[in-house]
């Protein structure tokens, strides 16, 4: 016998046999998610290796976005790792909200994805879940009004990502360095190895009691023209809705489902044995399908991003430094930890044995092409990046403040830029072109005098940067 479902996602009976239905809307729906969550991913494990290429943890996440809100707003600046994705990522959620609730929470997040697998696992292996008491349970969701409130204000005041060490997002985007994660993110790890655990049990944990993106946009969606409503009429009490929520809403026993807790994800109506019961409405009209729900978040989500590429307004990685030094001014705001102490020196003009003397690092132990975000692990100290920008700021702050010198002919060996060719550099210091090349050790007829300095690398080896010509001419200015 086999009876078919009059609504999608019921039980079907084949031969004796149940089998669960998946409705097309849960396809495209779990299509999403596992499309979303595999490339952000890929991402994290790209930006590990090639950082100006790939984005950060930090652009891809909209509550960057609202922790540096205040920044951008009252001095006009993203905070440190933060770029404009970060805004327009918020700004999508935040539409989101009023046209379809929570719906970034319920197909995009993928830290939401890993927790319904592990939550999927969790039934499979145990064929229950465990929530908690309603006594329990309330209680501690009120733990993500705090959490938003500290680390959002926290940013604010503080001016830096407050949040980050303890995110477990940020902690799984840097997994394939796992060392470094251990390293910088040990807190944020913690939670998300107890969040993977503890979805085993209860679904979407972090989610429920912890998450303060998810909080945010529940106060939002109080607000929203869009709910999902349950005809009490119609209603058989059947609580196969309750069962199904993935953050243990008691869908059976309300008219408006919770707009703080409801992801919006979808799950509960197809479920519904009775047509009509469980049902999406915008603006109080029914006119939302699961599917069509998942339509607009797809359309939305994907075609604003879309929209501002193409507009060239969407950015979310740092120039490298080849471009930053064709942009003109730079401020210390703009070192990177992927940069190494050649790239400073080579874009703020600071003799390299100055910038060692005033990070009191021996360059002995810290090889100059060492990126600055690994000079911690080599020093086996608390050495920031930020460190690196503070003596920077400082340098060029005393250099605009000091009395002018008395008048030299020459300009400074650290005025040389990579777009210089080895002859342009030999006329502006009145040095003979043999000499410097002499100095140099190399062929002029290997690499020719046209040769742009930052180019001298690619044809001598990478101990030819820019950084090497100034030296060069500095000694020989001295002799």
């Amino acid at each position: 016998m086999i009876i078919l479902p009059y609504t999608m996602g019921k039980t079907v009976m084949a031969s004796g046999k149940k089998k669960r239905w998946i409705s097309p809307a849960m396809w495209l729906r779990y299509g999403l998610l596992a499309f979303i969550l595999i490339y952000i991913t890929y991402i994290g494990v790209m930006h590990q290796r090639e950082q100006t290429v790939f984005p950060p943890v930090d652009a891809l996440c909209p509550f960057g976005g609202l922790e540096s809100l205040y920044s951008i707003l009252f001095h006009g600046q993203y905070l440190n790792r933060i770029f404009i994705s970060s805004f327009i990522l918020l700004g999508i959620t935040v539409i989101l909200v009023f046209i379809s609730g929570r719906s970034f929470c319920g197909w995009i997040c993928p830290l939401g994805t890993l927790q319904g697998i592990m939550g999927g696992i969790g039934r499979r292996i145990t064929k229950r879940k465990f929530p908690l008491s309603l006594k329990t349970d309330r209680p501690i969701r009120y733990l993500r009004y705090p959490i938003l409130v500290v680390f959002t204000v926290g940013a604010w005041i503080g001016g830096k990502l407050l949040i980050r060490p303890y995110d477990p997002w940020v902690a799984y985007m840097h997994l394939s360095n796992f060392a470094d994660t251990i390293d910088e993110f040990p807190i944020g790890l913690a939670i998300l190895v107890s969040t993977l655990i503890m979805s085993l049990f209860i679904p979407r944990f972090f989610c429920r009691y912890l998450c303060p993106m998810g909080v945010f946009l529940g106060i939002l969606d109080r607000v929203s023209a869009f709910r999902l409503e349950r005809n009490r009429d119609t209603c058989i009490n059947c609580m196969l809705c309750d069962k199904k929520c993935p953050v243990g809403i008691p869908v059976e026993s309300m008219t408006v489902i919770d707009r703080v807790e409801c992801l919006s994800c979808g799950e509960c109506v197809p479920v519904c044995p009775v047509p009509d019961t469980l049902y999406f409405t915008l603006a109080k009209k029914r006119l939302v399908t699961p599917i069509a729900l998942g339509v607009m978040v797809i359309v939305v989500f994907f075609g604003v991003i879309g929209l501002t590429k193409a507009l060239g307004v969407y950015k979310s990685t740092s120039p490298s430094v080849k471009e930053m030094l064709m942009t003109g001014t730079i401020s210390a705001d703009e070192i990177k930890g992927y940069m190494t102490l050649d790239d400073v020196t080579q874009l703020f003009a600071i003799p390299i044995d100055t910038l060692y003397a005033r990070l009191s690092v021996d360059p002995s132990i810290v090889p100059s092409n060492t990126k600055l975000k690994e000079i911690k692990s080599v020093l086996k100290n608390d050495f920031e990046a930020d460190s690196v920008r503070e003596v920077v700021s400082r340098i060029l702050s005393e250099s605009m403040t000091k009395p002018p010198e008395e008048s030299s002919d020459l300009p400074s060996p650290q005025s040389i830029r990579g777009t210089q060719t080895i002859r342009e550099v030999a006329v502006q210091f009145d040095i003979p072109l043999n000499e410097l090349y002499r100095e140099l050790d190399l062929d002029s007829l290997a690499i020719p005098p046209d040769t742009p300095c930052r180019d001298i690398k690619n044809l001598a080896g990478d101990e030819y940067h820019t950084t090497a010509v100034r030296r060069a001419v500095e000694r020989i200015l001295k002799n």
